[in-house]
Formats: C-alpha cells, structure tokens, sequence
C-alpha cells in the first residue's frame, strides 16, 4: 500500500511574533497579547512537539514508535497532538489572525515539501499555510495507520482489521477533500508540489483505490463471486485513473516516487481487472449451469483473464514488484487450471463457442462512495485556546449593555436619594425616628399605618413580577435556540435526501439545495447571536436582582405583621403618631 510522505518543519517559537501583531496597530482585532498568553503558549509548545518528532519524510515508523499510547494505540499521542494543534490553527483563523502573507513579517514558518526532500523549504507568514501543511500530515499519518493495520505481513485479516483498515483510508479521502478545497480559498502563490490541484487530486484517487481494495477484500469473507466481480473492477478503474493521473508532466517532473508509484499503480489495475474477469467467470459457470448453456463465456473471461496476467508479468519484472509478481503468478497458476479444465470439458461435453476478449460485455465496477464527514475526522478543543475570552462583536454588545446599565443604576440611586430624603424630613416632623433600628430601640410596637404601607408594597409583587417577565424571556431564548437547532437538523436532512437523489437521477439538473438554503442559514446564524447576546443580558439581570433580593431592607419588606410586632414590641407609652 502507498503511504503519504511526511512535510518536515523546524521548530518555531510563535509567541513574540504574534504578541507583537496583536499590539500591533495592524491587527484587526480586539484581543491582545495579554489576553491571548496562555493560548500562545499552548499553541507554540505544541507545535515545538510535534515539529521534533517529524524529522524527515519517511520516519512514519519511528514516530509511531515514539508515540505509543498508554492503551497501546500506536501513534495515538502524535496523532492527536496534531489533531489538536489543527484545531488550535481553526480557532486562530476565526478571531482574526491573518490567513495570507504580508501581515506578520517577523513569522517565518518553514516547511520542506513531502516529496522534493532536496529543495529549500516553502517560508510563509500565515496561520492557514500553517494549517495546511498540519493537515497534509495528518493525513500522511493516517494513511500509515491505513496500510499497518495488519501487523504483520503474512497476518490473516478479518472482518474488523479490513474494515478499521477501509475507515481510515475513507478518513484520508474525506481530509484531502477538504484539503484541496482550502488549497483553492487560499491566494498563497508558488505552493510546493504536494499542496497543489493536481498532487492532492492524485493522491486522493490513491487513497480511494485502496479503500476500495479493502472493501474487496472484506468482501471475499462472505460475498458472492457476482458482487466480487464488480468491487474488483471498482477498484481497477480507480487504480487506472490514479495511473493516468501520474503521468502528468508537471507532477512526474517534480515527484521522484512517481515512478515507481505508477508502475505500482498500474500494476494493481491489472491485478484487480484479472481478479474481476476471474469471479466474473465462475458467475458464468454457475448461471450456465442452472441453464444448461453458456460455458463458453466462462472459457472466454478465463483466457482474457489469462492475457492480463502475461501483461501484469512483464510489468512486474520490469519494475521489480516482488509481491506483486507472486500475487499475479498465483492468479495466473489458479486461472490456468481452471481454464483447462473447462476446455477440456468444452471439447469433450458442452461443443460451445468461446467469445473473443473484445465480444464479451464488460464488467460493471462499483466503488463505496460515504467518505464521511470532516467534523467526525477532525475533532474539536476540549479546552479552545481562547475560550475565555468574547468575541469582538459579542464584547462590543457587552460594552453597550452595561452603559445602560450603569445610567438604569445612577438614575435608581438618584431617585432613591430625593425620596429619601423626602421621607427623612416627614418622619422628623411627627418625632420619628428615621429609621427602624432607632425605632426598635425606641421601645415603640410597630405602627399600623406604617404597616398598612409595607403591605401595600408585598401585595403590588412588583419584584416578582419582574423575574416572572425575566424566566419568561429565559425561556423564550432557550426555546429559540432550540428551533434553531431543530430547523438546522431539518436543512442537513435535506441535503442529504438531494445528494442520495442526484445519485440516484444523474441528469438530473435542478437548483443546489445547499444554495437554496444558504439565505435561510444566514438568518439562522444571525437569529442564534441575537439569542446568545439577550441571555448573557437575562443573566445579568438575574445576578444584580439577586443582590438586591439580599439587601437588609429589601428582607424586612418582605416579613409579616406579626415578625415585625416581635421585633418593635409594642409600649404602654405608644402614642398615636401620623406616617402619611
């Protein structure tokens, strides 16, 4: 199996360049060095690791080695530093960090290309070539996760070691998609080979020609000779075009591998053409007898089957494919018995014609086609870089809300103030005392005017209708939320009904749904920040209501007539007073 070339970089300490950009009057955004320490120093110490365990493209096995975790998944701890450290890079991207050259002129990041291991390395200044490179090498690791899944040579694969094998080939194909689709938004210009178009489409139908010859190889265990024959011409015709791709001037010129993997590669087409036309042929056979005719077709299919091997052979021993010639030489062993046998029964029995390679109908592949999504192949941070910190539009929202705020709390105090001083000057004028605790001390019982007014304070329940309205609005966020979450799920469900229905109807021509549902995503997204902005607001309101509820006064408020007799007893010598 092919496995991916790792890029090699140095190690680069990425804190002083970018504390110096965030300071910097150039930096769009908000955050600054002092804000984002602990998420650069996480950053950088991760991509020191990894940088000093990729030290040359072909060291896959001695990395893994290095990287065994404690539950023996080897390469498991260099696979999810990695992992991490791309996740880290998308986080960077989406508060603001530049994506192109030109913005940070002290980052220097180099990276050697994959397959020109003599040239200079590829020198940039932005966190998405970064993060480009990154992925390559996930992908390079996963492709060498791929093709050791058998731990040993002459190992016997089951059902589970050759399905975790065609995951993770499906896994390579799903990021390089990705992949290539970053490689085109970026406007980085003079890309090394192996982050451009061409490589990474070649390297993509490589990957899917050995998931596919996976799934054939699963199929084996308990499939059919019928449905052999078209995985195997599935796979055929995926190894022939990755084949066909190889040969491209711009990509021979520049990939010393490529010689030898198109011999390879072509060498697998053919293997997999005489393996299709085999199973094909043992079809036959069982259709003819269940007819009573038709046993030349199966002559036919064996001796093309036996043309491609003596083409495969001399393939092989032009290029020195060891196990490839022994598989062909066992092919060609098992399809020459056969095919003499058959002939001879042909002769002596059946006296049926024996079609030309070029009359028989040509077999139909099937290749798998779930590639899975790049969310499920790349996890997200448990803990983000800057988790703890707002986003630019949400603290401009924050600024705004607590300026109301203070202005709401000067007029409150304001208007506290005036009354009480009103109340103070009313009290001093029938002898009260100007407040309760000098009251208490007073001797005197509590006053029923005064307390016909504090129950006319806990009959309005003017506080708790103002948390009643706040749950009321919590809940409303919550709930829209949660039609956000649910119209969301809906929108997936309908692309994939119109990917499953353009599979199905190829002609078909309609409008994109994914671009139908681009206005109505929009607004969802736009609704969901709205929604996230008014419940940090409710929670703010919730907390400064929460405080008051615990002020002295606010509790006495809330006491019965009762209570407050026992604490302002009444005195023989209470006289008659006026709290209008």
């Amino acid at each position: 199996m092919i496995v991916l070339p790792l890029k090699v970089t140095k190690p680069t300490n990425l804190v002083p360049p970018l504390s110096t950009w965030l300071d910097g009057d150039s930096s769009p955004s908000s955050l600054t060095s002092t804000d984002c320490q602990s998420g650069l120093l996480r950053l950088s110490s991760t991509r020191t690791s990894v940088s000093k365990l990729i030290t040359s493209p072909t060291c896959h096995a001695r990395v893994v080695a290095a990287c065994e975790s404690s539950d023996g998944a080897a390469g498991a701890l260099l696979s999810r530093d990695l992992v991490n450290y791309h996740a880290m890079l998308v986080e960077c991207e989406s508060v603001g960090f530049p994506i192109v050259d030109g913005h940070i002129d002290e980052l220097r990041l180099e990276w050697w290309c994959a397959f020109e291991r003599d040239s200079e390395p590829i020198v940039r200044s932005n966190i998405r070539y970064e993060r480009l490179s990154t992925l390559y090498n996930i992908i390079a690791l996963e492709s060498h996760a791929a093709a050791t899944t058998l731990s040993a040579p002459h190992q016997t694969p089951t059902k589970e070691t050759l399905n975790e094998r065609a995951k993770k080939y499906k896994t390579c194909v799903t990021l390089l998609q990705h992949l290539k689709q970053l490689t085109n938004d970026n406007d980085g210009s003079n890309p090394s080979i192996d982050l451009t178009a061409n490589c990474l489409a070649l390297l993509e139908t490589i990957m899917r020609a050995q998931s596919q010859e996976s799934l054939y190889d699963m199929a084996v265990l308990q499939s059919k000779h019928n449905m052999l024959a078209k995985l195997a011409m599935g796979a055929c015709g995926l190894y022939n075009d990755a084949f066909a791709q190889s040969q491209k001037f711009g990509l021979k010129s520049r990939m010393p591998q490529l010689e030898e993997w198109s011999a390879w590669l072509r060498c697998r087409g053919i293997l997999f053409r005489v393996r299709s036309e085999y199973h094909e042929s043992v079809y036959c056979r069982e259709v003819a007898s269940k007819k009573g005719s038709g046993y030349g077709m199966e002559i036919g299919r064996l001796k093309l089957a036996l043309d491609l091997c003596e083409q495969g052979l001399i393939l092989v021993r032009n290029a020195n494919l060891e196990e490839e010639g022994e598989e062909m030489e066992g092919l060609k062993r098992l399809v020459g018995e056969r095919a003499a046998e058959a002939e001879k029964d042909n002769e002596t029995v059946y006296r049926e014609p024996v079609p030309g390679g070029r009359d028989l109908v040509p077999i139909r592949g099937i290749s798998g086609k779930d590639w899975g999504s790049v969310d499920k192949a790349l996890e997200k941070l448990e803990q983000p870089l800057f988790g703890d910190l707002l986003s630019e539009e949400a603290a401009g929202a924050m600024e705004k809300f607590e300026k109301k705020l203070s202005l709401i709390e000067r007029e409150a105090e304001s208007y506290v103030k005036n009354h009480s001083d009103a109340a103070r000057s009313t009290l001093a004028e029938v002898n009260l005392p100007q407040n309760l605790s000098l009251y208490k001390a007073s001797g005197r019982g509590f006053p029923i005017q005064l307390w016909q007014k504090v129950q006319a304070v806990q009959k309005s329940i003017t506080i708790d209708k103002f948390k009643l309205y706040l749950w009321t609005l919590s809940d409303i966020s919550s709930n829209g939320k949660k039609d956000i979450e649910n119209i969301n799920n809906l929108l997936e469900t309908d692309l994939v009904l119109d990917r499953e229905f353009r599979e199905r109807y190829p002609r078909f021509s309609g409008s994109s749904v994914q671009e139908l549902q681009n206005p109505l995503r929009q607004s969802l997204s736009q609704c969901a920040k709205l929604l996230t902005t008014a419940n940090e607001g409710d929670k703010h309101l919730a907390k400064t209501l929460d405080m008051f509820e615990k002020d002295p006064k606010f509790e006495l408020l809330q006491y019965n007539k009762e209570t407050l007799d026992l604490l302002f007893p009444n005195d023989a010598k209470t006289q008659k007073v006026d709290t209008s």
